[in-house]
């Protein structure tokens, strides 16, 4: 990927972009990490998908989304879990807003033994606890919850 190219996706997410952990299982601390870029040009919206795959998701006219009315269709690139992560690794030396967020969501991963990891009934409670505190760190930072 070009320099110019990760800059320009850095600035996006800084600026019309999330990066959240949403909890695969109830009562589990296992974790999906997402990265979003919601826009109403869907020249971009389609070009990221296009280009680096996630999914694109559709919101209707005044859809309620992070607090926010739209006024119009707008849509949410969606990239999940691994794909993600090598995503904001590529990007994160031009991040300036949510560098922060890019370094929980790598330490996060340390905590992940396999790709598909399939001792999350199992985890060790210092591990649990560990990823439980990251996604609470991200949550604050996106303004979800107080710290």
């Amino acid at each position: 990927m070009k320099e110019t190219t990760k800059a320009y996706l850095a600035g996006l997410l800084d600026g019309e972009g999330c990066i959240s952990f949403l909890r695969q299982y109830e009562n589990k601390s296992l974790f999906t990490l997402h990265v979003i870029i919601g826009s109403s040009n869907w020249e971009i919206i389609n070009w990221l998908k296009d280009n680096f795959g996630g999914v694109v998701k559709e919101q209707k006219p005044n859809a309620l989304h992070a607090g926010f009315k739209r006024n119009k269709m707008y849509g949410r690139w969606i990239l999940r879990t691994r794909n993600a992560l090598s995503f904001l690794k590529e990007i994160y030396p031009y991040l300036r807003i949510k560098k922060k967020h890019v370094e929980l969501a790598m330490k996060y991963y340390e905590t992940v033994s396999t790709y598909r990891e399939r001792d999350y009934f199992k985890l060790p409670q210092n591990r649990a606890n560990l990823r439980e505190k990251i996604v609470h760190e991200i949550r604050v930072l996106n303004g979800r919850i107080k710290g």
